[in-house]
Formats: structure tokens, C-alpha cells, sequence
């Protein structure tokens, strides 16, 4: 029984390219526009723009701006180094994303170059980054390592968060695929940290992935399944579909393993189709190779052929020598199963030379067992146990290997309970935060409704008062009315009284005599 080589894609944080709705304006801007200087922006702009189209708009946009900057004499020095830098850039992406990475590789560091001199360190950034994921896919880790390591220390030198995310993500990726996952792991968690500390959902659904993807390589495949669920749940939302097709694929490996052989023909074929629509010419050698493992795991080689094929051309076109040692590995075991010997040969030596290259060692120790069969079966015997004992050396190497594998595994684990225990102390003080910022509210809104109930209160105490001082001046009117109805009654009675007495004067002095005659009368008797 031979084992089955299915590939499980790790994640990498990479830049993506989409086409906006700006490209018209842009166009029309530079028809309008005279100055060179915004020329030269305006075309950088469209071939950033243009890099996943099919189309080759980059490059004649690139070519465009380097003209003038080229023929640009009185213009900054640095700013056209800058300028020069991005359009290499641009032509760097261009390349790897058609899957020409050795191109790509030239102009980024023709980009670096001009980069040093400025010290632009955004660019610096997005370069050690691009030459890591380039050198990654070449499966040259350790180069890979090097230019993360350096982008992380400018991260850490000037307290940039912003971008961290990703090189921890893209450092995590290249341990696991030196099957360093307690280091990988430790590095999954942190970009996973950061990223849900800025909410990056995009973020978020990458380390998510990566972390399934350590679960599946220890046999954890309900842990695996669980993170591979968050988050495709992520990028459905966001509209990430060849992020959509990794993880679809990747739990289509776990149905596999299972043997759960429909499930995982409706995820791969799902994966599939949305790799095809997006013209992801590595996801499509995944895919396509991991189906023709399916096809071996139930004994249908005719079938099994033609997808490995498929994903053997893919995979060469894209120089990806990992997956070409595993998939010519596999295309070695189908021929020697049907007894195609020679074309069993001439593939698993193929796959050989390249494994002692980059130290494959699952798959070398396949091809040595598969060898020793060939020659023994074609009666080469001494080639067969040359091979076999190659083989048993190996074995034995895997299996001590393996022993360090329950120790990580043990490790994972507890590196798994940490970060539980973490995000347990983190919801527990994140509690304790919400529970007295809710008290503080409360009493927030208590002292609020005290200041509302006093408020009130004076106002009624205020209307009260109004009200009672109104009602003492209407008493007050009410008696000052009667102090003068009873003012006039008595300055009537008075006038009245005067009126009599003026009368009875008046009645006096009509009758008697006045004074003086009364006077010569009294005289005249006296006499």
C-alpha cells in the first residue's frame, strides 16, 4: 500500500489586484493632461490598475511613464527613482501573477535597488514582502525568510501595525512548510491577533486557513474543518474567490482522507470551476492533481491519469518544484500499479533528482519503495535493494520524525489551550471592561434622572409659588376694593353729615338777626 499525496494550500497574505471603476477617469485624465509629472502618475496608476487583467495594458502603460521619466531633465532626482521603483513594481506583479516568477524576481529587485537610494520605506516594505512570497513559491524558504525577517524588523523599528499582519501570516507559512508548525502556529495566532485588532475580516479569514491547514497536516480534522468553515463563511461575504477555491479545496483533502469520496469530488469540483473563472493557474494544478489522487484512492487509473498529467504541465509552467516532484511521484505509482514499469521509471527518477534537491522526504521515501518494486518486478535485483535499503534509511529517519510529530502535536495543543486560555483571560477582562463601563452609564443615567427629578420638583416648587403670589394679589385687589368702596361710603356719609350742618347754619342765619343789628338792639334797651 502506497501513500496518497495531496496537496493542501497554505495561505499566503499576498496584495491582490482587482479592476476598478476608475480606469475610464484615469484614461480621460491623461488625454487632458500636458504635464509630464502627472502623466507619469496617471500611468502608474492604470498599470497597477491592469496587472490581473489578461490583456497586456501593464506593460504598455509601464513602457509609457519610463519614456518620460527617461526624457524628465529638471525634475527631482528621488521622486523619479520613487516613480521608477513603482513601475518596476508593477512589471515584478505583472509577471507573478501570469506565474513567471523568476521575471517577476528581476524587477523587484531592480525596484529594491532604486528603493535603497531613496529610502522610501513603504516601498521597502512592499518589496522584501513581494521578494519573500516570490522566493516562497520557488520553495526557496530560506531566501523567503530572509527578505520577511527584514520587512518585520523596519515593522517593529517604526511601530507600524498596519501591513505587520501579513509578514507574521507569510513567516508562519514558510515554517509550516519546513513542517516547523509549533513555529508556524505561534506566528498564525500572532497576525491572527493584529488582525482581529483592526477588524481586517480579509485578515482574519487568511490566518483562519492557515491555522485548518497545521490542524489537517496533525490529523485534527474537526479542528481543521472548523477554521476551514469560519472562514470560507468570511470570504463568501467579501467576494474572495480565489480565496473561496483554497479553502473549498482544502477541506475537500480533509473529505478525501476521510473517505468520504463524494463530498470530496463536489469540493473539488466546486474549487475547480472557481479556479478555472479566475484563471489561478497554480489553485487549477492543485485541484486537478489532488483529483487524480482520488481517482488512484478508488483504483481508477485511467482516470487518474489525465489529472496528473494536467497538474504536472500546470505545475511547470509555473516552476513550482515541489509540486512537480509530487505529482510526477504520483504518475510514477499509477504506471507501476498498472505495470507500465518503464513510464513508472522514467517519472519517480524524475521525481527523485528533485526531491534530494529541496528534501522532500515523504515523497523521496515513495519513490525509493516504488523503484525497489520496478526493479525487483523487472528482475534488476541489485538497483531493487539499492532502493530498498534507501528506502528503510528514510523510513526510519520519518518515523523518528514521526515520534517529533506526537511531541508537536502535543505542542500544538498546548499552543491551541494557550491562545483558548488567552482569548478566555481577554473575554474575561473585556467583561470586567464592559461590566463597569455599564455601571458607570448607569449611574451616568441615575445621576441624569436625579438632576431631571430636582429640576422638576423646582418647577413645581416655582409654579407653586407663582401661584400663590397671584392669588395674594388678587386678595390684596379684592380688599384695596373694598378699603375704597368703604372709603367712598364713609366720605359720603361725611359729606352728607357736613351738607346738614352747612343747611342748618344756613336756616340759623336766615332767622336770626346778624351779629351787628343784634348788637344796636341790646344798646338801645340798655338806654
Amino acid at each position: 500500500m502506497y501513500s496518497i499525496f495531496r496537496y493542501t494550500v497554505l495561505y499566503l497574505l499576498i496584495s491582490t489586484y482587482a479592476l476598478s471603476n476608475t480606469t475610464d477617469s484615469l484614461r480621460y485624465e491623461l488625454e487632458k493632461t500636458s504635464t509630464d509629472t502627472l502623466k507619469v502618475i496617471l500611468l502608474n496608476k492604470l498599470a497597477y490598475e491592469y496587472i490581473p487583467i489578461k490583456n497586456d495594458s501593464t506593460l504598455f502603460f509601464v513602457e509609457q511613464a519610463l519614456n518620460i521619466i527617461q526624457h524628465m531633465d529638471n525634475t527631482n532626482t528621488i521622486w523619479k527613482n520613487n516613480y521608477k521603483a513603482k513601475l518596476y513594481t508593477h512589471l515584478g506583479a505583472f509577471h507573478q501573477h501570469r506565474s513567471d516568477v523568476s521575471t517577476a524576481l528581476n524587477f523587484y529587485f531592480n525596484a529594491l535597488k532604486l528603493y535603497e537610494t531613496t529610502g522610501n520605506l513603504s516601498g521597502l516594505l512592499t518589496l522584501y514582502e513581494k521578494i519573500g512570497l516570490s522566493y516562497s513559491d520557488l520553495a526557496n524558504y530560506e531566501k523567503s525568510l530572509v527578505y520577511y525577517f527584514k520587512a518585520l524588523k523596519l515593522y517593529d523599528k517604526y511601530k507600524i501595525t498596519d501591513g505587520k499582519a501579513s509578514i507574521l501570516g507569510n513567516i508562519g507559512t514558510v515554517y509550516a512548510e519546513q513542517s516547523n508548525f509549533p513555529k508556524a502556529l505561534e506566528y498564525f495566532f500572532s497576525s491572527l491577533k493584529i488582525n482581529e485588532e483592526l477588524n481586517n475580516k480579509a485578515g482574519i479569514a487568511i490566518c483562519y486557513t492557515n491555522i485548518g491547514v497545521l490542524y489537517k497536516s496533525q490529523f485534527y480534522f474537526d479542528k481543521a474543518l472548523d477554521y476551514y468553515s469560519k472562514a470560507l463563511r468570511i470570504n463568501e461575504e467579501l467576494n474572495f474567490k480565489r480565496e473561496m477555491a483554497i479553502i473549498i479545496g482544502n477541506m475537500a483533502n480533509i473529505y478525501a482522507e476521510q473517505l468520504k469520496t463524494e463530498e470530496a469530488m463536489k469540493f473539488y469540483l466546486r474549487a475547480l470551476e472557481i479556479n478555472k473563472e479566475i484563471n489561478n493557474k497554480r489553485g487549477f494544478s492543485h485541484i486537478m492533481g489532488n483529483i487524480g489522487s482520488l481517482y488512484v484512492d478508488l483504483n481508477d487509473y485511467s482516470k487518474a491519469i489525465p489529472y496528473l498529467e494536467e497538474a504536472l504541465k500546470i505545475s511547470g509552467e509555473i516552476g513550482n518544484k515541489y509540486l512537480i516532484s509530487i505529482w510526477q511521484s504520483s504518475l510514477g505509482e499509477v504506471y507501476t500499479k498498472s505495470k507500465r514499469y518503464k513510464d513508472a521509471e522514467h517519472f519517480l527518477i524524475k521525481s527523485l533528482q528533485i526531491t534530494n534537491q529541496i528534501g522532500a522526504l515523504s515523497i523521496k521515501e515513495r519513490n525509493e519503495k516504488l523503484l525497489s518494486t520496478i526493479y525487483s518486478e523487472t528482475g534488476k535485483h541489485k538497483l531493487a535493494y539499492e532502493h530498498y535499503k534507501n528506502y528503510i534509511l528514510i523510513r526510519d529517519s520519518l518515523k523518528n520524525e514521526e515520534n517529533a510529530k506526537k511531541q508537536i502535536r502535543q505542542q500544538m495543543q498546548y499552543e491551541y489551550n494557550k491562545k483558548q486560555a488567552a482569548d478566555s483571560i481577554l473575554f474575561a477582562k473585556e467583561k470586567k471592561i464592559k461590566e463597569t463601563e455599564i455601571a458607570h452609564q448607569n449611574a451616568v443615567i441615575k445621576a441624569k434622572k436625579n438632576q431631571q427629578y430636582i429640576l422638576l420638583g423646582s418647577l413645581v416648587l416655582f409654579l407653586l409659588f407663582i401661584g400663590f403670589i397671584f392669588k395674594r394679589i388678587n386678595i390684596i385687589r379684592n380688599q384695596k376694593k373694598i378699603i375704597e368702596k368703604q372709603k367712598f361710603f364713609v366720605e359720603q356719609k361725611q359729606k352728607e353729615i357736613l351738607d346738614s350742618i352747612y343747611y342748618a347754619k344756613r336756616i340759623q342765619e336766615c332767622v336770626l338777626p346778624n351779629k351787628t343789628t343784634l348788637d344796636k338792639k341790646i344798646k338801645s334797651l340798655k338806654k
